[in-house]
């Protein structure tokens, strides 16, 4: 149902959005570590979002275009501006750095569940590994956050 192309602009969506969560949170908080692991993971949305239109480009297809723009609209009714678990989360009352990184990792979870219920509309195997290339991208983003934790 989905193409690669398709599930390559939800995943720059969300990188965009939560990019602009992350953007807005910087001049909600005032403590200097908060700001750092703000500016990395804006940073890094940054980065993902340029390695999600890279990959884009090696992914086009010759979709049928009335498919392909039904698709795009139901997904981006789906996404719109959402930022999933980011939507709520007041970061001037995140009390340490911990705190910080405990909410940016849980949206890369929640990014990563989406992506998981969304391979359940794929059929293709090239656009299922495509996918699990964003998944896998997902991870490794967990992976630095949790890196950047400060030392106990």
């Amino acid at each position: 149902m989905f193409q690669l192309e398709e599930v390559i602009d939800i995943a720059v969506r969300l990188e965009e959005n939560a990019a602009a969560v992350y953007r807005q949170a910087m001049d909600r908080v005032d403590q200097n570590a908060f700001k750092s692991v703000l500016q990395w993971i804006i940073d890094e949305e940054k980065q993902h979002a340029r390695w999600f239109n890279d990959l884009r480009q090696q992914a086009a297809t010759a979709a049928n275009p009335i498919e392909r723009a039904m698709n795009r609209e139901m997904l981006a009714q789906m996404i719109g501006e959402k930022s999933f678990s980011l939507d709520q989360v007041d970061f001037s009352a995140l009390a340490d750095a911990d705190a910080l990184i405990d909410v940016l990792v849980e949206f890369e979870k929640d990014t990563i569940l989406f992506y998981e219920m969304l391979s359940g509309f794929i059929q293709e195997a090239e656009v299922l590994a495509g996918l699990r290339t964003i998944i896998d991208e997902k991870k490794r983003h967990i992976t630095h956050l949790e890196a950047q934790r400060p030392a106990p």
